[in-house]
């Protein structure tokens, strides 16, 4: 029997600036992103977002504390990208296991 899962997505659409930035560094770059942050990608309506799963319920602050650790991260490969003219999404994901 399969069981369902929901969790919650924040993170920014994956495309334009967003992906150039996170493309455009060094292969070592690339290599210590994947290693070391937490920062996931997810799928939703046919478009790739990158951001944070929310494990537990939260509160308007709890989400905006994570959208600041979210550009915290970020900002981290990408020193010159400015996240504040970028929307933030936040969506259901369902998962069967």
């Amino acid at each position: 029997m399969s069981s369902l899962e929901v969790r919650i997505f924040l993170g920014y659409l994956l495309q334009g600036e967003i992906a150039v930035h996170l493309s455009q560094g060094s292969q070592t770059l690339k290599q210590r992103w994947q290693l070391e942050t937490p920062l996931t990608q997810a799928y939703w309506q046919e478009r790739e977002y990158i951001g944070l799963f929310i494990v537990e319920a939260s509160s308007y602050e709890q989400l905006k504390q994570t959208e600041q650790a979210i550009k915290s991260q970020l900002q981290v490969y990408c020193p010159k990208l400015n996240l504040d003219k970028h929307t933030i999404y936040l969506f259901p994901q369902v998962f069967l296991s």
